[in-house]
């Protein structure tokens, strides 16, 4: 199946809608919402860009109005706005509610794939300690450390025995100031 559109049409395409009208398409927090007929507005601009297509159109706004900054911002405002910036239209109460339970089962979603992850990197974790634990050596400490800490540790423990540095310290005190008298 050949697409008249790809993913790198309807890119450049909202690149160019952003760079003609940014108030109505930048990425945001907070949208605000286009009219309804918005399409048929920026079709009126096809001998301007030439690759506008309803197709490409189509994809760029769906991309656009199921963001979270517009879907947030049509449950805010209450007035939709077309492509001048002028308010043309109200957002009903059944578009705001279908702007609130769409984002909410985005966030959801979001939660879910992070809860997800998260459980996925501790599945890993905790695969990989035992191994970690089996593979190590102990090398002997630097003279003098292996009693400090190792006296601490019960011989039964099969895992290694971590040894650390002692930390020396050093005191800088400032120069004192030199007052040189050069003779004239």
């Amino acid at each position: 199946m050949n697409k008249k559109w790809s993913s790198d049409k309807v890119k450049d395409v909202q690149r160019w809608l952003v760079k003609r009208w940014p108030e109505s398409f930048a990425q945001g927090p907070d949208l605000r919402p286009l009219s309804l007929q918005i399409h048929k507005e920026i079709l009126e601009h096809r001998d301007e860009y030439p690759q506008l297509s309803g197709r490409v159109v189509r994809e760029v706004l769906k991309r656009h109005t199921t963001s979270y900054g517009y879907l947030y911002g049509s449950t805010k405002h209450d007035k939709r706005y077309n492509l001048k910036g002028e308010a043309v239209g109200l957002v009903s109460g059944e578009q705001r509610e279908w702007a609130r339970s769409t984002l909410k089962a985005k966030q959801k979603e979001a939660q879910k794939i992070r809860k997800e992850a998260r459980q996925k990197l501790k599945e890993q974790r905790r695969t990989q300690a035992p191994t970690a634990k089996k593979n190590a050596t102990i090398r002997p400490a630097p003279h003098g450390l292996a009693n400090r800490v190792s006296a601490s540790r019960s011989s039964e423990s099969n895992g290694p025995v971590i040894k650390y540095k002692t930390a020396r310290r050093r005191i800088v005190k400032p120069d004192t100031e030199r007052t040189v008298e050069i003779a004239s």
